[in-house]
């Protein structure tokens, strides 16, 4: 059986941890970067007078 340090243990978690909210912190910006997309586009239309085709 392979034993570990607490220490080590703690320590692996932790980094999963951050890498978690690394990882949730990256897809909340790909949200955000999608809605803006969207705004541009919707303000484009209005700007050049295009309808809106959804």
């Amino acid at each position: 059986m392979i034993k570990h340090k607490s220490d080590s243990i703690k320590e692996l978690h932790q980094k999963e941890a951050e890498a978690a909210e690394k990882d949730k912190t990256i897809a909340e910006q790909a949200d955000t970067i999608e809605l803006l997309k969207g705004c541009i586009m919707e303000l484009a239309d209005v700007v050049y007078g295009e309808e809106a085709t959804v």
